[in-house]
């Protein structure tokens, strides 16, 4: 199950269409592929009589730059290894603790085994299994 942020908090952006409610996602990964078969597989959602707007980042530098200014995100797919090996818990880091964004639920992917170590990390960054 999802939980997103409240309804009236997700506001369209200039990119959506007037007066549509969405849920945007940022996808933060330094792996094109990664970015275009996540737009394939769900561009065609609908939650919550809701579409998804899909936006992609590259680097944590380019997710904090965005995050800072735009509160809007109800979901982050997040890579741990991107410009180092720990730049995504970094980042989950950043949000947590010096963004003070809880709201926002963060999904980790890696296609590095043993990159994050799972209990540690859920604890620590509010990381909630399902």
């Amino acid at each position: 199950m999802f939980v997103f942020k409240d309804e009236e908090s997700v506001e369209p952006t200039d990119t959506n269409k007037k007066n549509k409610k969405v849920w945007r996602i940022l996808v933060v990964d330094d792996d094109k592929a990664v970015h275009e078969i996540t737009q394939l597989v769900l561009s065609d959602a609908i939650i919550e009589n809701r579409s998804l707007e899909i936006v992609s980042v590259f680097s944590s530098q380019e997710a904090q730059k965005i995050l800072k200014n735009d509160d809007t995100f109800c979901m982050a797919f997040v890579d741990v290894v991107m410009e180092t090996d720990h730049a995504g818990l970094e980042l989950v880091d950043w949000i947590r603790n010096d963004l003070k964004n809880q709201s926002i639920r963060l999904i980790l992917r890696t296609g590095q085994a043993g990159s994050a170590p799972e209990a540690k990390v859920i604890k620590e960054f509010d990381i909630r299994a399902c």
